[in-house]
């Protein structure tokens, strides 16, 4: 009998081996352990067992992302490991660090770097190989280790077809007449058939009338698997005589892609945001580490590992934030998979469809809402944006807009300028000027039907609270009875 272990760090690749395990153990007897560091660090007694287990096991495979102290027990692990006869193959997405825990691994030189290519190409027949090593060196079966197979390393994602070389993808797009939203995420998902979220957004754009091209991608440059990254991708296949093949992009991959297309110690700053040559807007697509069900009844909303991963990172890159799409639920055989959630999945095809359909719309016919920040609702708090000087930047965007031929009435001078003719309107400030000023500068009436309609529409709790909220401001009271008495 063959006892394999699998663990993952910093990702959820612990049960990389199973679907392999799965096809062999029809012929050959072999169980397999899977542990995830994070389930492990939440739950003491899971880890004492897990550790128990690993010293019956005969071989391990430890795929880390990031660095070995995202599992706090680790120490733990390698002590385990050190103290019993399971060999070890530690994989990272650091090179050093794979290098650093060379010594978990029993056998030579020549077992070890093949192990390790066979990892780092990744796929079905490379995980298979992988198993009948173990099952050779360790159990004696008379099997032959296979040659690796080189999978692609970036490529078009068709739902429910399959891949199609990058280059064939790219030449079919935009024939159909419709805006093209391009749907980035990591290769790992297309080799693992992890791909539940992008089908749905896929089926989604779809739906709302956009072209979309799943583009599956390593980050960076890997000569050795074929990897020309994602920089490449976006130069070569993505920009067609200086121009965007595509109108709009959702990234599903978190951290700051820049920095991913060329890795280093973690201190260097990009100096080459290639999404800018693109021209569209690149919207973020949250993917969550845990499990959808434990973000909607968190009061807190986002995890830190996941505001870190795909909202602060991505922001260096400049993305649009968006919503939470998928997260990793554990399944009944012990395996994570990636799966959408369908309403925030819409959501973010209703936001990139929007975005692309603009880039069909000619400057001078677009309709631009600037937004300047006020709160609490002051005068002296208009635009406020920490030391930013907020109004002359509004008063930069709004002459470089009237370059390049939106149309627009007047143009201020400069920030004092744009700053008094706001204030000399109305603000949120209602305490600001009388009624009677505040009428002078309205812009724009309702009326009472209409407003009463717009009214009824909103939830009575939030009725409740404008009205009484308006007696407060005004000095009136409100009636033993319920009514209340507030000037509009």
């Amino acid at each position: 009998m063959l006892r394999i272990a699998g663990m993952g760090i910093g990702s959820k690749d612990g049960h990389i081996l199973a679907p392999a395990v799965a096809r062999l153990s029809e012929d050959y007897d072999i169980e397999l352990i899977c542990g995830d560091a994070v389930d492990l660090d939440g739950d003491p007694e899971r880890l004492g067992d897990f550790l128990k287990k690993i010293k019956t096991c005969d071989s391990m495979l430890i795929c880390v992302h990031g660095d070995v102290t995202y599992f706090r027990h680790f120490r733990e692990l390698k002590d385990t490991l050190d103290g019993s006869g399971c060999s070890a193959l530690l994989v990272c997405s650091e090179p050093e660090t794979t290098a650093e825990y060379r010594a978990l691994f029993r056998q030579g030189d020549e077992d070890y770097l093949m192990l390790r290519r066979l990892e780092e190409i990744g796929g079905d027949d490379n995980q298979r190989a992988v198993v009948l090593w173990a099952l050779k060196t360790f159990a004696g079966a008379d099997v032959g280790i296979p040659e690796p197979v080189m999978p692609p390393a970036q490529g078009i994602y068709v739902p429910g077809e399959g891949y199609v070389p990058l280059g064939e993808g790219i030449r079919r797009v935009g024939g159909k007449g419709l805006p093209v939203i391009a749907v980035l995420f990591h290769q790992k998902y297309f080799l693992t058939h992890n791909t539940a979220v992008v089908d749905e957004l896929c089926r989604d754009i779809e739906e709302r009338g956009a072209e979309p091209v799943a583009i599956f991608t390593i980050s960076s440059v890997r000569e050795s698997v074929g990897s020309i990254g994602l920089r490449g991708i976006v130069d070569g296949y993505l920009i067609r005589d200086g121009r965007s093949v595509v109108d709009c992009v959702v990234n599903t991959m978190g951290f700051a892609q820049t920095l991913l297309a060329e890795p280093g110690d973690g201190t260097q700053v990009s100096e080459d945001n290639f999404f800018e040559r693109l021209g569209v807007p690149v919207l973020q697509a949250v993917t969550l580490y845990g499990d959808p069900k434990i973000w909607r009844e968190s009061p807190f909303g986002l995890a830190p590992a996941d505001i870190a991963m795909s909202v602060v990172n991505p922001e260096y890159d400049g993305q649009i934030d968006t919503v939470p799409v998928c997260g990793t639920v554990l399944c009944s055989n012990g395996s994570y998979r990636t799966m959408p959630i369908p309403d925030r999945c819409r959501m973010v095809a209703d936001a990139a469809f929007r975005w692309a359909s603009l880039r069909h719309v000619p400057d001078g016919r677009r309709r631009v809402a600037v937004i300047v920040y006020m709160y609490p609702p002051r005068q002296d708090l208009a635009g406020g944006g920490y030391g930013l000087d907020t109004f002359q930047s509004v008063s930069d965007m709004l002459r470089a807009m009237k370059g390049r031929g939106y149309s627009l009435d007047w143009v201020p001078e400069d920030g004092r300028e744009l700053v008094s003719r706001m204030l000399e309107g109305i603000t949120n400030d209602d305490g600001w000027k009388s009624d009677a000023q505040l009428r002078r500068a309205a812009g724009e009436f309702v009326e009472v039907e209409q407003y009463k309609a717009w009214f009824e529409g909103i939830a009575e709790s939030a009725r409740r609270r404008m009205v009484e909220g308006g007696a407060s401001r005004r000095g009136t009271s409100t009636s033993s009875t319920g009514g209340s008495s507030c000037r509009a």
